[in-house]
This record gives structure tokens, C-alpha cells and sequence, in this order.
């Protein structure tokens, strides 16, 4: 989504400043992730993002947790792993030339979904290169442990999604849906997080701003009190 606007880093700078919005960062995602034949073309894919992000002043580049479910039904490999963490390590490591931190995302519908295979993709990954941005709806979604990832692997976060899931995994405001939002911000402020909390949910019904005025002031209230 960001390849329309390469080359246009200045105009797109002057309307983020102008409209007192920073782009914090922007999602990557490659249907070739596990293909070490298309290592290089993947890298070279995220570094022309990175470069237009570090122009912006954008800080981040956020990893989308490898293939589809779909591409591969019978399941992945441990090789698939360590290529996927190969990739995702050289990038990591070229998009810093950008002033530009990759974080992979652990996302419902993808090989890297649960906390299970967050720890498989450990083995390989080089967490001095790329972090993990957490979204515990995705874990609900996936019938997976919501908290696992954050309680286990706290550390390693350095961009964080909030969202919140309802019944039959629709959205809800913050604080009135089925996560323990306290439990999730806990893990993360008992090892020093600062970064971004970025919200990235909705509730049918309720407009955008109203959700975002709800959630800061949740947020500010209920979570990040002394």
C-alpha cells in the first residue's frame, strides 16, 4: 500500500506534519517469505518500504507472520521456519541502514500464529534484529492462549497492537470485551515497555473517533495509572 507513494516522501512528510499524524509504522507482508530463492527479491521488497518509511520518520516495519495457512495445508516444516526467520533476519538487518526497526507479528490465518510457533521461530530468529509486535485478539481468533506470548516473550516487544474481541470474536470497546487488558499491559510495563500502543480495533456501530477517544482515555485511565 505504500508502493504509490515512493518518490513522493517529501509531499507525503508535509501532509503527516500538516495533519499532526505520525506513521509509526507499516505492515509487510510477502507471499514468498519461505522461498530462499526469493530471499533477496523479499529483502530488497522491504528495504524500498524501509526507505520510504525512514524518510517519513517513520520508526517501524512490522512483519507479517509468514504464509498463509492456505499455501501450505499440510503444514510447515522446520526448514520453512528457518527461512522465514532467515528473511525476516536479513531484513532486519537492512532496513537499520533506514533508521527503521523490523518487529514480526504474530497473525491469525498465518504460520507464525500461536505461542507455540512464536517459540519454533525463536530458535532461528536474531532478536537483536527483529522484535515482535503483539496483538493478543489474533491469539483469540486462533483459539490460542492470549497471554502466553506476552508473559513469555515481554522482552522482545518493541511495538504493541491493543485491541479488544466480544462474543463470536467481534469487536468490542476496550475494557467491556473478553481480554484481561490489565493482565496484557501488566507483562508488558513489568519489563519497561515505552513504546507505541497502537489501537487497531472497532465495534460495529461505533464511529472511529468515538472508538479512539474511548480507547485513550481507557488507556490513560485504567491502564497506564500509577
Amino acid at each position: 500500500h505504500l508502493v504509490p507513494y515512493y518518490g513522493m516522501e517529501n509531499e507525503a512528510k508535509d501532509f503527516l506534519v500538516g495533519n499532526k499524524v505520525e506513521l509509526t509504522g507499516a505492515y509487510f507482508n510477502n507471499d514468498k517469505f519461505i522461498s530462499s530463492a526469493d530471499q533477496d527479491a523479499v529483502v530488497d521488497e522491504a528495504v524500498s518500504a524501509a526507505k520510504f518509511l525512514g524518510k517519513v520518520g517513520s520508526q517501524f516495519i512490522i512483519l507479517n507472520g509468514g504464509v498463509a495457512k492456505s499455501q501450505k495445508p499440510e503444514g510447515f516444516s522446520n526448514d520453512d521456519f528457518k527461512q522465514l526467520a532467515k528473511t525476516m533476519n536479513a531484513i532486519g538487518k537492512s532496513v537499520r541502514n533506514y533508521g527503521v526497526f523490523a518487529c514480526m507479528h504474530p497473525h491469525v490465518g498465518c504460520m507464525v500464529e500461536s505461542p507455540d510457533d512464536v517459540d519454533r521461530l525463536l530458535e532461528y530468529l536474531d532478536i537483536s534484529l527483529v522484535g515482535l509486535c503483539v496483538h493478543a485478539a489474533h491469539q483469540v481468533i486462533a483459539g490460542c492462549d492470549a497471554y502466553e506470548i506476552y508473559e513469555k516473550h515481554a522482552e522482545l516487544v518493541n511495538y504493541a497492537h491493543i485491541g479488544e474481541i466480544g462474543k463470536e470474536n467481534k469487536g468490542a470497546l476496550l475494557g467491556e470485551g473478553i481480554l484481561d487488558q490489565k493482565r496484557l499491559m501488566k507483562a508488558l510495563l513489568d519489563v519497561g515497555y515505552d513504546g507505541w500502543l497502537v489501537i487497531e480495533s472497532s465495534k460495529e456501530g461505533v464511529q472511529s473517533r468515538d472508538y479512539a477517544l474511548h480507547a485513550k482515555n481507557y488507556i490513560e485511565k485504567e491502564l497506564l495509572k500509577p
